[in-house]
C-alpha cells in the first residue's frame, strides 16, 4: 500500500473511530493497555522522545526542538521561536533520542483535528517509524529490511492507528503483579488512540495539556489499567467502568444507564487510595497482592459516598458482574 493512500484509509478510519466513542460522559471500557499491542512494555520506548527533537519540516525547513502545544506539536527554529504549529507539521521528520537510549527517527504523515466540536483541541496524528527488522520473505525463511512503518501498528482494516502527541514520558517497569508504568515530564509521548494514555486524555476528557489536570490523566491511566498501586495491572479488557471527578468534568453514572454501576475505588496519580469492601476482599485472594499490603490489608474502604480523600482526585465505578448480581466483574 502506498503512503497515499495509507493515509486517506487512516483519515477515513479515525473519522469512524471517534464516531465509535461517543457514549455517555465518563464511560469507558478498561484494559491491561497503556498503549497498545504495538507500543507495549519494553517497546514503549519507541513512541518516546526522551529529551528534544530535531527534523526538517515539509518545506525544508530546520527543526531545532519540539515541543507540545494543546493537543499537537510545535517545531522551533534554533533561537525557539514557532516555525511550524499544529496541522503544520505534516510531512516533518523527527529525530532524537528514545526513552530506552536508542536513535529514534519518526516522519509524521498526517495530522487531523478531532471531528467533534467539544475535542477541537485535539489533533490526531498519524506517524510512521524508521526501522529495520527480520519480516518473512514468502519463501518459508526471513529476510531483514529497513523502512517506515506505522508507529501505533495497524487496525483490523489495515489502516494506520493515529496518536495524540503527549507532554512527558511513560517508562516501563516490571513488579511482582505485573507491569507497571513510571511518568516523568521531560520528553514527548506519541500516546496511541483506543489505549489508556489517549483513551484518558480524549474520550475521557483529562487532558494533560490543560491546566492542573495533570494529575488527573495519571489517575485515570493508572484507574483503566486497574493498575492499584503502582505494580502491575490486573484487569481484562472490555470490562466497562465509569470514571467520576469533582470538578464537572465526568459526572456520576447517570441513572437509567445500559450498565448498574458500583463504586470500585479512588484514585490519584499513583494508584488506588481506597478500595470497595468487595474489591479489596477480591484482591486479598490474590497472593501477588501481599505486595499492596498497606492498600489491600490496611486501608479502609472506601466509604460509601466515594469522598475524595487522602490524595484521591477521581473515582471509579465498574459495571456489576452479570453472573453475580452487587459484584463488580473479577480481576485477573
Amino acid at each position: 500500500m502506498t503512503r497515499t493512500a495509507a493515509t486517506l484509509l487512516w483519515l477515513l478510519s479515525t473519522a469512524a473511530f471517534a464516531q465509535d466513542q461517543v457514549r455517555r460522559a465518563g464511560d469507558s471500557m478498561n484494559g491491561p493497555s497503556l498503549n497498545g499491542p504495538a507500543m507495549e512494555g519494553p517497546d514503549l520506548a519507541a513512541s518516546t522522545f526522551a529529551g528534544g527533537a530535531t527534523g526538517i519540516t515539509s518545506s525544508g525547513q530546520a527543526i531545532q526542538g519540539v515541543e507540545t502545544w494543546g493537543g499537537g506539536l510545535r517545531a522551533l527554529d534554533g533561537n525557539g521561536a514557532p516555525i511550524a504549529t499544529g496541522m503544520e507539521l505534516a510531512g516533518a521528520t523527527l529525530q532524537g533520542m528514545a526513552a530506552d537510549g536508542s536513535w529514534l527517527t519518526l516522519h509524521i504523515d498526517g495530522v487531523v483535528p478531532a471531528s467533534n466540536a467539544e475535542d477541537a483541541d485535539v489533533l490526531f496524528h498519524q506517524v510512521s517509524r524508521f526501522a529495520c527488522a527480520w519480516v518473512p520473505d514468502g519463501f518459508g525463511g526471513q529476510v531483514f529490511q529497513c523502512g517506515w512503518r506505522p508507529l501505533c501498528g495497524t487496525d483490523p482494516a489495515g489502516a494506520p492507528i493515529a496518536s495524540v502527541p503527549l507532554q512527558g514520558q511513560w517508562t516501563y517497569r516490571m513488579e511482582v503483579i505485573g507491569a507497571t508504568y513510571d511518568w516523568a515530564p521531560a520528553g514527548i509521548t506519541f500516546a496511541c488512540q483506543g489505549h489508556a494514555l489517549e483513551k484518558c486524555a480524549v474520550p475521557l476528557r483529562y487532558r494533560p495539556w490543560w491546566a492542573g489536570m495533570g494529575d488527573l490523566h495519571r489517575a485515570c491511566v493508572r484507574m483503566l489499567r486497574a493498575d492499584y498501586c503502582a505494580k502491575g495491572s490486573r484487569t481484562q479488557a472490555g470490562t466497562w467502568v465509569h470514571a467520576s471527578d469533582d470538578i464537572g468534568i465526568n459526572p456520576w453514572p447517570e441513572s437509567g444507564s445500559e450498565h448498574a454501576w458500583k463504586l470500585e475505588a479512588t484514585w490519584g496519580p499513583d494508584g488506588a487510595k481506597c478500595l470497595s469492601a468487595d474489591r479489596r476482599h477480591d484482591l486479598q485472594g490474590i497472593p501477588t497482592y501481599s505486595a499492596c499490603t498497606e492498600l489491600v490489608y490496611n486501608t479502609p474502604p472506601c466509604p460509601a459516598g466515594g469522598a475524595l480523600v487522602n490524595g484521591a482526585v477521581m473515582r471509579n465505578f465498574c459495571a456489576e458482574d452479570p453472573t453475580t448480581p452487587g459484584q463488580c466483574a473479577p480481576p485477573l
